[in-house]
């Protein structure tokens, strides 16, 4: 279970994102203004989860590259360390 624990940053991002206006929000309010307020509520419950799907494939698939190569997951902890030093650097 603790293997898994890294995809909750993940899913709170995306809900930050799912959450933030963009088109699907103007798709949600026309479709509350041209038509009725049910039809607006399965809108916005479609796309909720639709957006979950892709969270929790996307999360899926990482996890299956970076167990399979696991020199992978070592190097990007590398790089996002040595970018960190740089804009410590920078600062």
């Amino acid at each position: 279970m603790h293997e898994y624990l890294f995809l909750i940053p993940i899913f709170l991002f995306l809900l930050l994102g799912v959450m933030s206006p963009g088109p699907s929000f103007i798709f949600v309010a026309k479709t509350a203004m041209a038509q009725s307020r049910k039809e607006a509520i399965s809108v916005a419950i479609g796309m909720g989860v639709g957006a979950t799907l892709f969270a929790i494939i996307a999360s899926v698939g990482l996890f299956v590259i970076l167990d399979t190569i696991s020199w992978l997951y070592s190097a990007i902890k590398i790089i996002g360390g040595g970018y960190l030093c740089f804009l410590a650097f920078k600062m």
